[in-house]
């Protein structure tokens, strides 16, 4: 009886440290942190936040034939390359070229000029919140003086939502404040 009660007792401890350590591995308490994009189907809060702005206000997407991305202030490298890997393969089946340039770098290589990108649009992200769930991202999308807007928002994804800790992420914005239109 003795030789069980030992194999039992080590069970339980091996389950205790599975209870405790698992959790930790799959979920950041910090926010998601080293997340293998490949396995996202959206693969960033930034990309929901692009179809976001690219759905709004349709009639700035006119025409179009560039998306430039600004990514300057977006501070996770996982979420940069998912954003920069997403947005080429959307670009790609939608027929736009695909710009990695700032407002004044669109400038500077003339793009824009006379305060109009003609023939594309800027998307700009700004990481506010990125170290607890859900995030907060300030989005924009700016074709000209005259035609731009932008809010901060919140994102959140249905990781580990399910009972067998399946990657359940799907991006969703769930608040916007702070809205701007020009």
């Amino acid at each position: 009886m003795k030789k069980f009660e030992v194999w039992l007792l080590g069970i339980i401890i091996v389950f205790i440290i599975a209870v405790v350590s698992i959790p930790r591995i799959f979920i950041d308490i910090d926010g998601p942190k080293n997340i293998d994009v490949e396995i996202l189907p959206s693969g960033s809060p930034h990309f929901e936040v692009f179809l976001t702005l690219y759905e709004t206000d349709l009639a700035l997407n006119s025409n179009i034939e560039y998306i430039s991305i600004d990514l300057e202030k977006v501070n996770h490298p996982n979420y940069i390359d998912s954003i920069i890997r997403l947005m080429e393969k959307f670009c790609q089946e939608n027929n736009y070229q695909l710009l990695k340039y700032n407002h004044e770098e669109l400038i500077e290589k003339g793009y824009i000029t006379n305060i109009y990108f003609e023939k594309g649009i800027l998307i700009s992200f700004e990481d506010l919140k990125l170290d607890t769930h859900p995030v907060v991202i300030r989005g924009s999308k700016w074709r000209s003086g005259l035609g731009a807007f932008g809010a901060d928002y919140t994102v959140e994804s249905g990781m580990f939502s399910n009972p067998t800790n399946q990657w359940d992420n799907n991006w969703r914005i769930i608040n916007t404040t702070n809205e701007w239109i020009s």
